[in-house]
């Protein structure tokens, strides 16, 4: 992998000396959240009379219930007159039988005799509403079913985080631009913010050993770490932890074990954010805590975030070269994986 990868812009803007109260974050959802409506074509046809409406209703869901469109109201009203959906037209099919489709529903309109008007055809939304923007766009063609995501709808809205959350993701952040800009390297530190502490930082060493992306760095001090805590042995000077006061002021913890500790023996009571396993013994890597990263990290770098079982990722800067949670792909909603984590982009 050529070394330019690493290489960081320190005249970039986001490198630049800045209060962390300007640092704000937007979360990076799958591309089929975005507002854009995809559509399709139906046949439709008018119910002549409103008193024939729930019949009609009943009698098309029974005759021909058409599951492509189950996203859909099978009725829409519009200036007062009713149209009801019948089927999708697919795109294969013959363009003859689309300019006829009443040829195809013969068969089952014939009970309707008199219920229904001339058959046409119709756009609608290829799929149901994820979020509320898409609901309101989806609207406009046909009345859809919507069931809303409450934590969906905060991750778009970017209403995720209180302001103590935020503000304790933003000192992170601005942390970790410091050490890029101080070392001029893409750089990363692991936090827990349920114990206001800095778990491990690093920056790319790449010039030591290939391997060592900012990334790949953090996670081995977490590790380093964790090692020393279960052996149980004093740990060396170089292996510390930040705990941040109320103030925001930094003090000095040596030794990562303190953290372990104050969960206690038996069950841990907050193995969500401290790391440990459910049998309150050893704690994984970066389970229940918060990674940041300078720059977005390569597939290498994303994916040893998922086995490293981080909670959620932070990022400053794009990699349009080899990124791998928004430029170039998006490890994080690989279906085949076994864990995925949040992530969210400095804006």
């Amino acid at each position: 992998m050529s070394s330019r990868v690493g290489v960081h812009n320190v005249n970039d803007p986001l490198f630049q000396s800045m209060s962390s109260d300007n640092l704000m974050f937007v979360a990076i959802l799958e591309k089929n959240y975005d507002v854009h409506v995809e559509k399709c074509w139906v046949q439709i046809a008018e119910i002549v009379s409103s008193k024939n409406v729930s019949s009609v209703v009943r009698y098309l869901n029974q005759k021909l219930p058409a599951p492509k469109l189950q996203h859909l109201k099978r009725v829409k009203q519009d200036k007062g007159r009713f149209w009801i959906a019948l089927d999708i037209i697919e795109p294969e099919e013959p363009l003859e039988k689309i300019q006829c489709p009443a040829i195809c529903l013969t068969d089952v309109l014939a009970g309707l005799s008199g219920k229904l008007g001339p058959i046409i055809k119709a756009e609608v939304p290829n799929r149901g509403p994820l979020t509320r923007a898409q609901f309101i766009e989806c609207s406009k063609l046909w009345p859809v079913n919507f069931h809303p995501e409450k934590n969906v709808e905060k991750l778009v809205s970017n209403n995720v985080f209180s302001d103590e959350e935020l503000q304790w993701h933003q000192k992170m952040m601005a942390r970790v631009l410091d050490l890029s800009r101080e070392h001029g390297q893409p750089s990363a530190l692991v936090s827990d913010h349920s114990r206001e502490i800095v778990v491990a930082e690093g920056v790319d060493d790449r010039k030591s050993h290939p391997l060592l992306h900012a990334t790949m760095a953090v996670v081995e001090e977490v590790a380093k770490s964790q090692r020393i805590s279960s052996a149980n042995v004093e740990s060396d000077p170089e292996d510390r932890i930040y705990r941040g006061d109320k103030n925001g002021e930094k003090l000095i913890a040596s030794g990562v074990a303190e953290v372990y500790d104050k969960c206690g023996g038996g069950e841990c009571k907050a193995e969500a954010s401290c790391g440990r396993d459910n049998d309150g013994e050893k704690p994984y890597l970066c389970t229940g805590w918060d990674v940041f990263l300078s720059r977005e990290p390569c597939p290498m770098c994303a994916m040893a975030l998922v086995h490293s079982r981080a909670r959620r990722v932070f990022f400053a800067q794009a990699n349009s070269q080899v990124g791998s949670l928004v430029s170039c792909c998006q490890v994080q909603f690989l279906k085949s994986l076994n864990h995925h984590y949040q992530v969210f982009r400095l804006r």
